[in-house]
């Protein structure tokens, strides 16, 4: 079976640097962020 690749658009990578950057503003730490980026790879590497 032939490996698929998700590919983001400019669009959807400044939208989750966007995301992630507003939790760390607003909470003053990356906790959250973090926790954000964990699970939108995880999601990403089970989706392939």
């Amino acid at each position: 079976m032939a490996k698929k690749e998700i590919v983001w658009s400019d669009l959807a990578k400044l939208e989750l640097s966007n995301v992630l950057e507003f939790y760390v503003l607003r909470n003053e730490n990356s906790d959250y962020s973090l926790k954000i980026l964990e699970e939108v790879e995880d999601l990403l590497e089970n989706a392939i």
